[in-house]
């Protein structure tokens, strides 16, 4: 399966990591840097969140907070119809609920 993941910081990497083994794997980070560890691993690094997703299958995002989704993937409306997202992102409780649906990606969970 073709997967952009976006937001390689501590538990993005480490997340990424369990995938790169059987997937095809596209990682992007603010942060250039931080995706080094996974480029060594094999995925492919984007220059841009817009570039990691092209072509992708189910996109995975672990940003650093609510704030750093809505300006990476609901604020420009990232994701295309149709492809699955999944928020490994940490927020609060109520964040998921109080925002209306953020980009007409098929919601994985919430």
């Amino acid at each position: 399966m073709r997967i952009a993941f976006l937001g390689t910081g501590r538990m993005g990497t480490e997340l990424a990591l369990h995938l790169i083994a059987d997937h095809e794997l596209t990682v992007w980070n603010r942060t250039a840097e931080r995706t080094a560890q996974l480029a060594e691993a094999g995925a492919a690094v984007a220059e841009t969140a817009a570039a990691a997703i092209e072509g992708a299958e189910l996109v995975i995002t672990s940003l650093f907070g609510p704030d750093a989704v809505r300006e990476t993937v609901t604020g420009p409306a990232l994701i295309p119809a149709g492809i699955p997202w999944v928020d490994t992102t940490t927020v609060s409780p109520p964040t998921p609920t109080s925002s209306p649906p953020p980009c007409p990606a098929t919601w994985v969970c919430r």
